[in-house]
């Protein structure tokens, strides 16, 4: 009696060979997400301007955030969650400046950044055992 044990060398190979698109796929798309939280936390802290000062719109500071699509260099992906643009040109300087303000705080985005960052770790790990699952790489 026996029982012979076979292995697929091939099938593996071109597993492992798509798991880094989906590495970035699923990194990527983790991190866009996780942008977005981090944004959606620093506006609930950005200051809004409430004076009747002529040429501000209420808001606008707070309005003008985005994130960015992820962005692969070397062996970096990365998204970048951004606030200010054309209209909003004062954004750093309202950022970093520790004015008492009426509405929000200083350092709204650098603050809820620096709380996500156990979440934002979490979510990597997740997407990483996703692509490795798409891949087909996950065992029962």
């Amino acid at each position: 009696m026996g029982f012979g044990l076979n292995f697929d060398l091939d099938g593996l190979a071109q597993k492992l060979e798509v798991l880094p698109e989906m590495l970035l796929e699923e990194q990527g798309n983790a991190l866009r997400a996780e942008g977005q939280r981090i944004l959606q936390e620093g506006r609930a802290e950005t200051p809004v301007d409430v004076s009747d000062h002529p040429r501000r719109r209420p808001g606008a500071l707070r309005d003008s955030g985005h994130v960015t699509d992820p962005l692969v260099h070397d062996q970096t992906i990365s998204v970048t969650v951004v606030v200010g643009d054309k209209e909003v040109w004062y954004a750093r300087f309202v950022h970093n400046r520790e004015a008492k303000h009426t509405v929000g705080q200083a350092h709204f985005l650098t603050e809820a950044g620096q709380a996500a960052e156990p979440r934002v770790t979490e979510a990597l790990s997740r997407a990483a055992a996703a692509a490795v699952e798409k891949a087909g790489l996950k065992s029962g």
